[in-house]
């Protein structure tokens, strides 16, 4: 059986390598649900269609990328009128420093646009706002509807018809449970017509709250016409916004990792336990191992040699 272990591993090896190459070549289209919110990113779940189609609806504004935390941005000037600052994250863990600066921001006549599925306490806090936590709201809503889709619609006011966009796919998103109606205007709702999107008043500027971030994704853009929701969710910026800066502080800011959130895993093991065939002759690999490892340790019994009498050499 020794001699054998060998030839049978190495035939594993061989079958195994032969399953992922053949695999790989009939799932070279797989659909990349990894979600990135990156603007460089023209996989399903990337930004690259909302970034690159902002000179479109702003064609007279500057366009720019802000890395550094508010109070200490160098790219455009916090006291200056006429700028939009564009965040698109899975979180928004804005502090209260950070959401201070960025309300100074706005009141001087500027444009803050966030769209976020989770927002920290601070900024509901200073907003007086409740928004559950986004995977608490997927686990309620998956009990009575499809949790493979979500929809979104804009309000009428302040836009001129009320229109649902909806999307297969993953699920993350949140919804405002309270708000301050004084002070808040919602512009549009998520599932169950729940307000996702909501505008505040501060000084000479505004600020919105958006709790669907994958309506900003390149995959709900590019379905059906869901493009007029990016164009009429963001024509709430000025038209005449001489500087539009696309935020990736807070997308990066104490990294959140929606995919281990999920319970998804990108290490090369899981990624190939993800196809059938290796999961399937990997088990093989196993069972025969143990086989042959049972096989040895059973107890080989000897051949007991035949004594002989001794004889009486006195006699003798």
């Amino acid at each position: 059986m020794k001699k054998l272990l060998p030839y049978f591993i190495a035939g594993i090896v061989l079958l195994l390598l032969a399953l992922v190459i053949v695999q790989s070549k009939k799932n070279r289209h797989v659909f990349d649900d990894h979600v990135t919110f990156n603007k460089a990113d023209k996989i399903p779940y990337g930004t690259y269609i909302a970034y690159n189609n902002l000179h479109h609806l702003f064609p007279s504004a500057s366009i720019l990328v802000n890395t550094k935390q508010p109070g200490l941005w160098n790219s455009f000037m916090d006291d200056s009128d006429g700028q939009a600052l564009i965040v698109v994250s899975p979180s928004f863990r804005a502090d209260e420093f950070e959401m201070k600066k960025l309300i100074s921001f706005v009141k001087n006549g500027n444009t803050a646009f966030v769209s976020a599925a989770i927002i920290s306490y601070d900024v509901q806090n200073m907003l007086r706002c409740d928004a559950p936590d986004a995977y608490s709201v997927s686990d309620i809503m998956t009990l009575n509807s499809n949790s493979d889709s979500f929809s979104v619609s804009l309000t009428k006011p302040p836009f001129t018809i009320t229109q649902e966009y909806g999307c297969p796919g993953v699920r993350f998103e949140s919804y405002f449970s309270k708000y301050d109606s004084a002070t808040t205007t919602v512009f549009g709702n998520g599932a169950y017509i729940l307000p996702n999107f909501i505008q505040l008043r501060a000084g000479k500027g505004a600020i919105y709250f958006h709790l669907t971030p994958l309506s900003f994704s390149n995959y709900f853009l590019l379905y059906d016409k869901n493009i007029s929701y990016y164009d009429k969710t963001l024509s709430v910026i000025p038209k005449n916004t001489k500087r539009i800066v696309w935020d990736e502080y807070f997308l990066h800011k104490k990294y959140f990792n929606y995919n281990a959130g999920s319970g998804r895993s990108n290490s090369m093991i899981s990624v190939l336990m993800k196809n059938p065939s290796f999961r399937a002759a990997l088990w093989v690999l196993i069972a025969l191992i143990l086989a042959f490892v049972l096989q040895e340790m059973r107890r080989k019994q000897r051949i007991i040699p035949e004594m002989v009498k001794p004889g009486n050499d006195s006699l003798d």
